[in-house]
């Protein structure tokens, strides 16, 4: 869990970086080129960095399944979603 924090903040945090040079850089010089007022320039601002949550997950294996997607068997893919909906890994002897 800890993890999971550290690397979301981590994300924000690029996000914060590259959120800094379009709003100091690029936006004003596009809003000079095409002549806009100035005080009604919008700032380009990132969204929080979320996790999906199981539902959300189960929803999307569930329609890419249906669709025709192979998702299994990929141990990656499954120890990903295991993981996601707090079920445990699988034995590394299952694996094979």
């Amino acid at each position: 869990m800890l993890f999971r924090s550290l690397f979301m903040q981590a994300c924000e945090s690029i996000l914060d970086q590259i959120e800094e040079p379009l709003n100091r850089f690029m936006m004003p010089r596009v809003w000079r080129l095409n002549g806009l007022d100035q005080r009604l320039m919008p700032q380009v601002k990132h969204g929080k960095v979320q996790d999906i949550s199981p539902e959300l997950l189960a929803r999307i294996v569930g329609d890419l399944a249906r669709s025709g997607m192979e998702l299994f068997p990929d141990d990656k893919v499954e120890d990903h979603v295991r993981a996601k909906v707090g079920l445990p890994l699988k034995a590394a002897e299952q694996k094979l």
